[in-house]
């Protein structure tokens, strides 16, 4: 399974959620899985992906054209796909992965997870969206989408029906084997 990661670039993160993503990152290489994710050797980004590749497992880095050009690739890419933007970016790691997993970040991150999410309400995916939500980290975004409903600017329980909120690597890791067993047992028939 392709499973996409979207977190921070920034460094000096408070430790619990660095051990998260290294944690994520293990749980993607023991699992067989093959990480998808912006490319970027800076930040959370290159600790998940020096973490999946020191593990033995496969790393794609999704880059823009100018990103490479100023030298932010990871030396951990297996496999380097370059794009001409930023929106391209996020639409080639939505084509290649099978599912999202959404951890602490800014602006960015964010905007990654809105894209997919409403690509997702809307249709032109289907594919499960997991927010690791280390130390409460998304709980305002959480209290900003109850206030979406409360004001009727969005359908009741939308937000938790196309998102999977989880605390841990650990439950996160249960969800993705259940997963995995399904889309076998999909082939299989």
């Amino acid at each position: 399974m392709k499973v996409c990661v979207f977190c921070s670039s920034h460094t000096d993160l408070p430790e619990p959620i660095v051990e998260a993503g290294h944690a994520l990152a293990l749980m993607i290489a023991r699992q067989g899985h093959t990480l998808v994710y912006g490319g970027s050797r800076r930040g959370l980004m290159e600790i998940v992906a020096s973490s999946v590749k020191s593990a033995g497992g496969r790393v794609v880095g999704v880059l823009p054209r100018y990103m490479i050009e100023k030298g932010v690739a990871s030396s951990c890419i297996d496999e380097r796909v370059e794009v001409a933007d930023l929106s391209g970016r996020k639409q080639k790691m939505a084509e290649l992965s099978d599912v999202f997993v959404v951890l602490p970040g800014g602006v960015g991150t964010l905007d990654e997870l809105m894209t997919v999410y409403a690509s997702e309400v809307v249709g032109e995916y289907k594919k499960p969206v997991y927010l690791l939500n280390i130390q409460r980290f998304w709980e305002p975004l959480l209290h900003l989408f109850d206030h979406f409903e409360q004001v009727g600017t969005s359908r009741q329980g939308l937000f938790q029906k196309r998102l999977t909120i989880v605390d841990s690597v650990d439950e996160l890791s249960v969800l993705l084997e259940r997963k995995e067993a399904e889309s076998s047992k999909k082939l299989i028939l």
